[in-house]
């Protein structure tokens, strides 16, 4: 059986970068598991020194069944440093796992990508399989190990070629008809964190890509597979890298710690209300945020910012 691969997008973060690739060794499958890096060259003089021991690091990286280094010359930036990488791998697969560096997995993680790529990769319905699982309490009468649900989530996540393929990242296609009333009530419906996202979109053409996902999956009725017990803990929000903020509500997530899991046959699983009630919660905005968007798509539509 050939594993699937691996992919780590890193610029200049040593101390992240080594935590993230301790933990994946734990993993009985690492030894089985073909390992690739994308390097980003420095964007600036204070990113070489960080850069400099990633380099040093990777060079002596063992535990894995072969380790592939895309050293950039010039600096690409994250998306396409990540999005360069991942068409070279599926030259080579038709399925990977990416992350960045700033996470740690669980034991079983790997595990867990494997068997979801395997056994969900016929169902058209189903575009990714995360290994995080956001900061909820799913209820103790849901029986599976894991759900679906029309999010996406980039820390730790399983994809097959065919479907990434298809996701439209242009900001000008997705710009068109952004402040649709029924385009805004499905994304509510779903998570308010997503309106923002929206109007963002809308008045200034900025699409990040993990949103871009978001519209690709509620437009084609499609859904993410999460884990029940997360198998990523995220430490990145720490402002060392592009995101800030936050870091205690993440860094102490508590994450699955069993070195092998059963994944179960579902293929027939469907979405369960009750955690979609409480993802609904999760995301939900606060009435001064919902006040702001209000006026702020009046503005948007006032002045017919959408194209």
């Amino acid at each position: 059986m050939e594993f699937v691969p691996i992919l780590i997008s890193v610029l200049d973060r040593p101390i992240h970068f080594q935590k993230c690739i301790e933990s994946l060794v734990k993993s009985p499958l690492a030894k089985a598991t073909h390992l690739f890096i994308a390097l980003d060259a420095p964007l600036a003089e204070k990113h070489k020194l960080g850069q400099s021991k990633v380099l040093s690091f990777i060079e002596n990286i063992v535990g894995f069944k072969e380790v592939t280094l895309f050293k950039r010359e010039k600096n690409m930036g994250s998306s396409p440093n990540q999005f360069l990488a991942m068409k070279d791998i599926f030259k080579l697969y038709d399925r990977l796992i990416f992350t960045e560096d700033d996470n740690v997995f669980s034991p079983n993680f790997l595990d867990f990508m494997n068997q979801g790529l395997e056994l969900f990769k016929g169902k058209q319905d189903i575009f990714s399989i995360s290994g995080h699982n956001y900061l909820i309490d799913i209820p103790k009468s849901y029986s599976s190990n894991y759900y679906i649900w029309p999010g996406f989530d980039a820390w730790g996540v399983g994809l097959w070629k065919e479907k990434w393929n298809r996701v439209d990242f242009s900001s000008e296609n997705n710009r068109k008809n952004a402040l649709s009333v029924t385009k805004i009530i499905k994304l509510n419906a779903i998570a308010g964190n997503y309106i923002s996202a929206l109007f963002q979109l809308a008045q200034y053409g900025v699409l990040h890509d993990d949103f871009a996902v978001c519209l690709h999956l509620i437009e084609k009725k499609m859904y993410s597979v999460f884990p029940v017990v997360s198998k990523v803990r995220n430490n990145g929000l720490d402002n060392s890298g592009e995101n800030g903020g936050f870091s205690g509500i993440y860094n102490n997530q508590v994450i699955d710690e069993a070195e092998t899991m059963h994944l179960g046959i579902d293929e027939g699983i469907q979405p369960n209300t009750d955690i979609y009630r409480i993802l609904k919660r999760h995301f939900k905005l606060k009435n001064k945020q919902k006040i702001k968007l209000f006026f702020r798509y009046i503005q948007l539509k006032i002045f017919q910012i959408n194209i």
